[in-house]
């Protein structure tokens, strides 16, 4: 066994469960233990059979689990992995900890209403899935703030890790990890958006040499649209719809895009850019906006001190989903889940949208190509759509729109070229993605070492 190793135990080649093994010198840590958006087979969550069953299993300690940032391909995994690893330490920032409990009581519903195949996941596997046991894991987190080094060591290892979260600018909480033990350095990039959003003013990481890089590379493939552009065509379809005396709905995830979009649609009414209409919202979002609103000082915002409850809101309730004042006038309804899945209220919603013409769905986020926002992005107006277990004509206004918190490829090839690692991993991307970041930086680092890895294959480095 090499004195440094990986394995990516999901997220290899797409936007999965997503878990990265990291081995040196003795000390063993997994980097995130996510939930598959859609996949209920053996891919739902990470891989870590790949470890416990090695023929190298006695030299792979698995000793920590540090948390890059809250969202559930990231996190929906973590009661898995410590019902096979209850001794595993916990890290993460402290607005990733008081984010967690929300996502992973949300992450027991995905589950209810896309239960794991019972073929390749049994009731022992899932025990962890209740509601009393998911309240204790974030007392378990040790959490701590960007660039505050904290170290851990394995009980058998001669040298420990030195562990240091970086701004990475995605979300609230969200870090990429830098890791250094015995003068090899690691570098995780987590989900990193480097351009400023609304509400976050983009990633802050170290600009120097680091041995071995883990970068993402969701958005690798395309070159996204610039976001002042996106800015003024959602105003002009809000204002179009509006016009038509129609509401627009906005599926948006709970955590990150909730809050982002809720804060460009209240400067554009500010501007005078749309109508003053109302804004509807709830469940999920407003308890994460909470938290948002708990660190609006004491970690990196575009405007210090501005809360999302400052943003005038109407509760979404569920009970009279179909007789809200949205479809009696001019609204803009923001729901979860942003992938439109089946069950939330965004996939109920759009069943009524579905009949008016006059009304219109944004779609502001990734969908996964089987998710049921990805169905209506490639329908066409006034024909048919399988919707759930049914088929409806669609007569309103669909969109796309590109809020992306993930980095454009330029940009990841800008910091890199600061880095210089001499090896790079590339995950957490579709294969084109993936593919075309390996080509394009390999132009520019022509001495790095690039891996494109497979699913729960040890690498020795």
């Amino acid at each position: 066994m090499n004195r440094n190793a990986f394995a990516i135990l999901g997220g290899a080649e797409e936007i999965g469960a997503n878990c990265t093994y990291i081995y040196s010198e003795g000390n063993g840590v997994l980097i995130d233990a996510g939930l598959h958006p859609q996949k209920r087979d053996k891919y739902a969550f990470p891989n870590i059979d790949a470890l416990l069953h090695s023929k190298n299993q006695h030299n792979l300690p698995i000793d920590a689990l540090i948390l890059s940032h809250a969202h559930t391909d990231h996190i929906g995994g973590v009661p898995y992995i410590l019902h096979k690893l209850p001794h595993l330490h916990l890290f993460s920032t402290r607005a990733t900890r008081d984010i967690l409990h929300v996502m992973l009581s949300n992450t027991i519903r995905l589950l209810t209403y896309n239960p794991p195949d019972p073929n390749y996941w049994n009731e022992n596997d899932l025990e962890q899935y209740n509601s009393s046991i998911l309240e204790k894991i974030e007392l378990l987190i040790q959490a701590y703030p960007y660039r505050e080094l904290f170290s851990l060591k394995s009980l058998n290892a001669k040298h420990g890790i030195d562990i240091e979260f970086f701004d990475a600018g995605h979300i609230l909480g969200s870090a990429g990890i830098s890791l250094e033990c015995n003068g090899f350095s690691i570098f995780h990039t987590g989900d990193v958006q480097f351009e400023k959003q609304s509400l976050l003013p983009g990633a802050s990481f170290p600009k120097r040499h680091y041995d071995i890089v883990f970068s993402e590379a969701t958005n690798c493939a395309t070159d996204p649209p610039e976001r002042s552009k996106e800015i003024q065509r959602i105003a002009k379809y809000i204002n179009e719809i509006s016009e038509s005396n129609g509401s627009v709905l906005i599926p948006c995830f709970a955590l990150g895009k909730s809050q982002e979009i809720l804060t460009v649609i209240w400067n554009l009414m500010r501007k005078g850019s749309i109508p003053h209409l109302p804004i509807f919202s709830g469940g999920m979002t407003k308890n994460i906006s909470n938290i948002y609103d708990r660190y609006c000082y004491s970690v990196p915002r575009i405007q210090s001190g501005f809360e999302i409850a400052d943003i005038p809101q109407i509760p979404i309730i569920r009970e009279e989903l179909m007789n809200g004042d949205y479809f009696k006038k001019p609204a803009i309804v923001i729901a979860t889940s942003g992938m439109m899945n089946k069950g939330t209220i965004s996939f109920e919603l759009a069943r009524e949208w579905f009949r008016q013409k006059n009304y219109g769905i944004a779609i502001v986020g990734w969908q996964d190509p089987e998710a049921p926002g990805a169905t209506l992005l490639h329908s066409e107006r006034n024909q048919q759509i399988a919707w759930g277990h049914t088929t409806l004509r669609r007569n309103c206004r669909v969109e796309k729109f590109s809020f992306t918190a993930h980095s454009r490829r330029e940009k990841i090839i800008e910091w890199l070229s600061y880095v210089r690692p001499k090896t790079l991993v590339i995950m957490h991307g579709e294969t084109d993605a993936c593919e075309r970041l390996a080509e394009e930086t390999s132009n520019i680092l022509s001495g790095t070492r690039i891996i494109l890895p497979k699913y729960g294959k040890l690498y020795s480095i």
